[in-house]
C-alpha cells in the first residue's frame, strides 16, 4: 500500500522526526519491520516503547500514537496480531533482497536499539 502524501505530511505535522518516517513508510509500503521502538508503538506496547525509545522519541510517544490512530491504515497497528497480519500481506515489491534488511548494529546506537539503515 502506498501512503498518501497527506499521511506522510501529517507525520511531520505531528512532530515525528524525519529519521523515523522512512521506517514507517517502509513498514506500510514494503512490509519491512521497523526497529524495536516503532515495532512496540505499532503493537501498542507502551512499556516496551518507553524502554526502547531514545531521548527524543520518548517525549514524542503521544504524537506517534495520535498519528497511528488518526492516519495509519485500518487494522495495521494497535496489537501484535495486527502487526503480524500486516507484515504477512503480499506486498508488490521485487522478490530478491526485499526482506533482507541492513541494520546498523546495536553497538552503534546509544540506546541499544536496532534501526534500519538507509
Amino acid at each position: 500500500m502506498k501512503l498518501s502524501k497527506t499521511r506522510i505530511d501529517k507525520m511531520t505535522e505531528y512532530g515525528i522526526p524525519q529519521r523515523m518516517q522512512g521506517a514507517i513508510i517502509r513498514y506500510y509500503e514494503k512490509g519491512l519491520p521497523p526497529g524495536d521502538f516503532l515495532t512496540a508503538v505499532i503493537k501498542n506496547d507502551l512499556a516496551e516503547a518507553v524502554g526502547r525509545a531514545d531521548h527524543e522519541n520518548v517525549r514524542l510517544l503521544k504524537e506517534y500514537v495520535m498519528w497511528f490512530y488518526n492516519w495509519a491504515p485500518g487494522g495495521s497497528w494497535g496489537s501484535e496480531e495486527n502487526y503480524v497480519r500486516w507484515l504477512e500481506q503480499d506486498f508488490d515489491v521485487p522478490e530478491e533482497g526485499v526482506r533482507e534488511q541492513r541494520f546498523v548494529s546495536d553497538a552503534d546506537q546509544p540506546n541499544g536499539n536496532t534501526v534500519l539503515n538507509g
